[in-house]
Parts: C-alpha cells; structure tokens; sequence
C-alpha cells in the first residue's frame, strides 16, 4: 500500500503526519485522504488538478528516485512513498 506524507500546517490541523493508502493513482490517493481529513481535496487540488502551492514527489522503491508528479492520473507503486509540501517562495 502507498504511504502519503503529508507536510503542511494547514493540511494536518493537529492530526498524523502520514497515512496508508489503497489508491493505485493519485487522485485515488487524494480520495482517500479526503476520508480521512475532510477539506484536504480542496487544499490540494484547484479547478481540479494539482494545486500549484504544493509540490507532490514521488520516492520510488524500485528506483531509488525521487520524481515531481504532476498530474493526477500519475500510477503510484504498492510500496510508493508520497510527500506532499508546500512550495517555499520569498526573496
């Protein structure tokens, strides 16, 4: 089962930090975890695809990699590791 990592203060609101999941793509993921923690699909997504403000990355176990998913139709391995940020901008 894929892992979520979920690293956002306005995402947690005080709960765990990473979920299990069943999804096999990661909008089955999102679905998921808006299960879990309602209001989190809205947080994530804008006008229904990847919100810009957060970076999703996927570690890979078979490839040691570390990939950017940028879609959510993106297939997510049984033993997927996922990471979900929001991007840091200032200057």
């Amino acid at each position: 089962m894929p892992w979520v990592k979920l690293l956002s203060v306005n995402i947690l609101r005080a709960c765990k930090k990473e979920f299990e999941c069943n999804g096999s793509t990661l909008k089955e993921i999102i679905e998921e975890l808006e299960e879990k923690l309602p209001g989190v699909k809205n947080e994530l997504l804008y006008m229904g695809e990847l919100s810009q403000v957060y970076s999703f990355v996927l570690e890979s176990s078979e490839e040691s990699v570390n990939k950017n998913i940028k879609n959510l139709s993106t297939r997510i391995e049984k033993n997927g590791r996922i990471t979900i940020f929001p991007i840091i901008t200032g200057g």
